[in-house]
């Protein structure tokens, strides 16, 4: 008797995503392969229990932002955060992708738990994966806090019904901020920060606040040691893995066959995610054929690093009042932007 095969295994495996996601996510890869979009994946990046490890073992190598000071920029934010959010009906705690278990045990838990008065945590995530964890890991450390695991697309869908009365706190941590779309040679999205600042102060009032983590290390080769590693390799595998079981994909499409490469570019602050193919690859996906020569590559995501002065105008362009938290070497920055 045959072993079975790992394509056998892969196929027998539940499909994750609603039809209408499965839709959504097919034209994204068309896009993808077609070169018609680039670096617009990272909500897909994170669907599997696997996807959340192999991006846990990057966020934990000395080299990653959060070794460099986000993890000690994070609790001195927060203490700081806790006193300028107090409410006579306390504090409603935002996370907008709070991704994976190891992220929040370093980062979520060690904010939360600093803000006084904190009585409700929402956890935005469009990972099944991460919503399922959060009842436990959340729950477990705020034993007190009430916890709102919300599947969404935390830019565009409104807050969950019954939140209560209190300061609201939104709070995104890591890559969340700078992963935006696009090319390259597009520069610097500073218009889809803009606009996403926007959004979310609609849906905040006078006072509440909204606050994230960035990195703003300029030195290219820093910033391609942190990102390139077996880790992410395994990471970007993950999302080919997604794609292949969950989307009709016909040929010679071997997930296995691509190795992750990041590339930074100085003019857009940016470091650009590629899957790179190691050898020729002939496949169809939705009816479009697709051929992928030794050496090509797909933009999964981006990485931006924006410039520490950004920060004080993105605010004053977008209505809010805006105090910053740094770490001691300036690279890791937490503003506070609060709504005026």
């Amino acid at each position: 008797m045959s072993l079975t095969s790992s394509q056998d295994i892969l196929l027998s495996q539940p499909r994750i995503l609603s039809d209408e996601e499965r839709a959504v996510f097919l034209k994204e890869a068309v896009d993808l392969f077609t070169r018609k979009r680039q670096g617009h994946l990272i909500h897909r990046c994170y669907l599997t229990p696997k996807a959340l490890y192999y991006g846990g073992l990057f966020s934990s190598r000395p080299e990653s932002y959060m070794k460099a000071g986000e993890l000690c920029v994070i609790p001195r934010a927060a203490n700081s955060i806790s006193e300028i959010s107090r409410h006579p009906f306390g504090v409603i705690g935002i996370e907008n992708g709070p991704g994976m278990r190891s992220a929040m045990i370093d980062k979520s838990i060690p904010f939360f738990s600093r803000l006084a008065g904190l009585h409700t945590w929402v956890g935005r995530d469009s990972s099944l994966a991460s919503i399922d964890i959060m009842d436990d890991v959340m729950g477990s450390a705020l034993p007190n806090i009430r916890i709102i695991p919300d599947v969404s697309d935390f830019n565009k869908a409104a807050f969950p019904n019954g939140l209560g009365k209190g300061r609201k706190v939104m709070a995104e941590f890591g890559m969340t901020r700078g992963n935006m779309e696009g090319f390259p040679e597009d520069g610097f999205p500073y218009h889809v920060m803009k606009a996403d600042m926007l959004s979310h102060r609609s849906r905040l009032n006078e006072g509440d606040i909204y606050t994230y983590t960035y990195d703003c290390n300029q030195n290219g080769k820093e910033v391609e040691k942190a990102y390139n590693s077996q880790p992410t390799t395994m990471w970007g595998r993950e999302l080919l893995r997604t794609m292949k079981y969950e989307l009709p994909i016909k040929g010679d499409f071997d997930p296995d066959s691509y190795d992750f490469r990041n590339e930074w570019v100085a003019s857009s602050y940016g470091g650009f995610n590629y899957m790179i193919a190691q050898r020729r690859m002939q496949f169809e996906i939705s009816q479009v054929p697709i051929t992928i020569e030794r050496g090509e590559g797909w933009g999964i995501t981006n990485s931006f690093k924006m410039p520490l002065d950004f920060a004080q105008s993105l605010a004053d362009e977008t209505g809010y009042r805006m105090k910053m938290h740094l770490s001691h070497d300036k690279r890791i920055a937490q503003p506070a932007f609060i709504v005026a």
